[in-house]
Order: structure tokens, then sequence, then C-alpha cells
């Protein structure tokens, strides 16, 4: 049975088990390349989305901070960095709105 199985093989034996042995190997090195691939890009993902989360751990935290300091200022200057900075009003606006009644 065996010979039946060689008897389409133009070469020697040897020839062909060589030939079958390399590639195979080609084929496991392959199939090791791509799976090493898959991992580094689930890797890296799962990385990319740890940053994420702890830049928003992170802005969170300098939310809560801010905020705590920013009660504990007088009302005046509460108002006057809410105008200047959150709304973006110049200076001179500030004023105006200060000064009218």
């Amino acid at each position: 049975m065996a010979k039946k199985l060689f008897l389409s093989v133009n070469t020697s034996i040897k020839a062909y088990l060589l030939r079958a042995v390399h590639n195979r190997c080609l084929t496991v090195l392959r199939d090791k390349k791509i799976s090493e691939r898959r991992l580094n890009e689930y890797t890296e993902e799962q990385n990319w989305q740890g940053e994420e989360d702890q830049e928003t751990t992170e802005q969170e935290d300098y939310q809560g901070k801010f905020e705590l300091i920013f009660e504990q200022l007088p009302t005046q200057r509460q108002k006057a960095f809410k105008l200047v900075y959150l709304e973006e009003k110049n200076i001179r606006r500030r004023q105006r709105k200060w000064d009218s009644p």
C-alpha cells in the first residue's frame, strides 16, 4: 500500500520527503507568525484601552480637585474665573458686566 502512495512521485523518496518536511516547516512558521501578529494586535489594543481608561480616571481626578479648589474661592473670584476662562470673555467685557447695575 505504501508503494502505491509513492508511485505518482517522479523523484526519489528522499527528495519527496525533504520537500514535504520543508513545506510543512514553512507552513508552521507562517502560522506562528500570524498567531504572534494577532497576539501583538490584541495586546496593543488592550494597552490602548488601558491608557484611555487611565486618562479618563486622571481627568476625573483633575476635575474633582478643580471643583474642590474652585468652591473654596470667594464668590467674586469664582464669577471672574468663569467669565474669563470658562466663558472666554475678555477682561473689558468682565469690567462692563460688573460695572453695570
